[in-house]
């Protein structure tokens, strides 16, 4: 049984992930096709001038991703594939640093991280459709590496650097046992 002092951390806790929830259902996922439309697709579009029919841009999946096709190849799969940020790498995370420390919005550096990222991802694919397959590459380590890394690394990162500088409070805010 929990004790008396400890509930309204209990509640802290659950009320700040529940808000993260719903944060992310109300707000952040009706704006990843808004990010797709309005950042990605006008960037691969205006790259693609640059090569003309070198390459073909889908929009998929209730518009969250966007496939590119190299023209000439396999009508089938997809040279490149962009996702919208922020989505599950961010959510879960997200909710790991609310429970540990829900005072503080550690959960919006991370959620600065992955729309960065995503920026910095649109502009690799932009400049591959423009230039240089070569700038694929880049784009896929990205994807593949940097995205995970933000999403398991960030919170890490800055769970220990929280508790390093002191941060972490006498009253056992930082500890998942209160």
């Amino acid at each position: 049984m929990l004790e008396r002092r400890n509930r309204p951390t209990w509640v802290l806790r659950a009320g700040a992930m529940l808000g993260l929830v719903v944060l992310y259902g109300l707000v952040l996922r009706p704006a990843r096709p808004l990010l797709t439309h309005g950042l990605a697709l006008p960037a691969f579009h205006a790259a693609a001038v640059e090569r003309p029919g070198a390459f073909d841009v889908v929009v998929r999946r209730s518009g969250l991703s966007v496939e590119i096709y190299r023209a000439g190849d396999d009508a089938d799969r997809a040279f490149a594939s962009w996702t919208a940020p922020p989505g599950l790498l961010f959510l879960l995370p997200g909710l790991f640093l609310v429970g540990l420390r829900p005072r503080r919005p550690y959960w919006a550096v991370l959620l600065a991280c992955h729309v960065a990222l995503g920026g910095a991802q649109v502009a690799l694919v932009a400049a591959g459709i423009a230039w240089s397959d070569a700038v694929f590459e880049a784009y896929r380590f990205s994807q593949t590496y940097a995205t995970e890394a933000v999403g398991l690394g960030v919170p890490v990162l800055l769970y220990v650097l929280a508790t390093r500088d002191g941060l972490r409070e006498d009253s056992g805010e930082g500890s998942i046992g209160t």
